[in-house]
């Protein structure tokens, strides 16, 4: 049985004790808009989205958690995939550039619904809810729940559907083990860290093992197509893969440093790759903070001509970190007044020589509402993984409840 079926059948539990345990809610109210700019054209998209979060503890060991989402889109709701995509990956992939559209529909879903248990040192937790793994800022080795984005690296991330028990065996000692049921426990994910508190900062140790999809993008065997159908054909291979890893996130002087780690091994050997991620950050007594982190990713390319669309894919969908080789992250920011502050991040693409500058102003309205705008320019040519935009611009306001 698939987690999701498991996550359903937990539904009907859930609901009947949220409704008796005098539920506290919160939640807020989001409105974006974003602009694009390609080398031939330029457009407008943008949603509302109400974020309504619930909690209510039937007794005194027994938390329960849910929030439901609904988002409405405007403007721009199909996305042609070849106006992202250098057109060399489409030749390499296809022989030619062909129109890949990607559609974004309204929604309304319950991104979390979960119950934890605390049993004297051990918290078990059952459902839909928030795994994050990893110190890393952007880009985290260690995680095989979660995919974050390049601009909004922070953003929430989608609840999991699982089972986790967290066990703080002792004061600098926590282990946690998290699985997500499937038919077999072969087929199921199964993941932990045992996390320890050393004097120069935090250890971990990290493993896991599941099935890992990989696509493969092939041109129709048969032309012509039928009317309507697309001239290829997506495959896709599913692999039993596993990772051992580690993190250490400690301090020196007042500077943060960590340093993230990984080796995925696949049943065969071609496929293994390791993905290492490091950085710092320091805050100046006027409040100027910066940081830097950077990616190694063995998995990714180091030229275009080895990039395909398959790929692509995969990188869209968050199955992967990275496309190429090699990044570098640098970000800013300073309390400009005691509402509005500004800052800045970076990204260069070490490989390609592709990059992105996107400075962001935000404004506190209120004590409750947040008003942001971010304007991001893009370099490096047409055939790289930047360069291929222009220009992007946001504005965002956020209010909470």
């Amino acid at each position: 049985m698939s987690a999701l079926k498991h996550f359903i059948r937990m539904v009907p539990i859930f609901i009947p004790l949220l409704l008796v345990a005098q539920p506290v809610w919160f939640g807020y109210f989001e409105s974006n808009l974003d602009g694009f700019g390609m080398s031939n054209e330029s457009f407008a998209t943008g949603y509302h989205k109400l974020r309504l979060d619930l909690e209510a503890t039937p007794s005194r060991r027994v938390t329960i958690g849910a929030n439901v989402n609904a988002q409405r889109y405007f403007g721009e709701t199909t996305y042609n995939l070849a106006d992202f995509v250098p057109p060399t990956v489409f030749i390499n992939s296809l022989g030619g550039v062909l129109d890949f559209p990607v559609i974004f529909s309204d929604s309304t879903y319950l991104d979390n619904l979960y119950a934890r248990v605390a049993l004297g040192k051990m918290d078990i937790t059952l459902g839909k809810q928030q795994l994050s793994f990893g110190p890393g800022y952007v880009w985290n080795p260690t995680d095989i729940f979660n995919f974050k984005q390049l601009l909004d690296p922070t953003y929430e991330q989608t609840g999991v559907t699982a089972i986790r028990l967290a066990w703080q065996a002792k004061n600098w000692l926590r282990i946690d083990a998290i699985t997500q049921p499937e038919n077999t426990w072969l087929k199921a994910t199964k993941y932990m860290q045992v996390k320890a508190n050393a004097p120069f900062g935090d250890l971990t140790l990290n493993a896991g093992q599941y099935l890992w999809s990989k696509m493969e993008i092939r041109p129709a065997l048969i032309l012509p197509v039928e009317p309507g159908a697309p001239p290829f054909a997506i495959l896709e291979n599913t692999t039993r893969r596993t990772l051992v890893g580690g993190s250490l996130n400690g301090e020196i002087a007042g500077m943060g440093i960590w340093i993230e780690g990984a080796q995925n091994r696949f049943s065969a050997d071609s496929l293994n790759f390791y993905e290492l991620s490091a950085g710092v950050d320091y805050t100046f007594t006027n409040g100027l903070y910066l940081m830097g982190e950077g990616l190694v990713n063995s998995d990714g390319v180091t030229t275009i001509d080895s990039l395909d669309l398959s790929r692509f894919l995969q990188y869209f969908q968050g199955d992967i970190h990275s496309l190429y080789r090699h990044y570098l992250f640098l970000q800013m920011a300073y309390p400009l007044t005691g509402l509005l502050s500004g800052s800045a991040l970076g990204y260069v693409n070490l490989d390609d020589k592709s990059w992105i500058v996107s400075p962001t102003l935000s404004y506190s309205v209120s004590d409750n509402v947040v008003l942001e705008g971010m304007f991001s320019w893009m370099g490096g040519g047409n055939d790289t993984e930047f360069g291929i935009q222009q220009w992007q611009s946001r504005v965002r306001m956020k209010a909470y409840f």
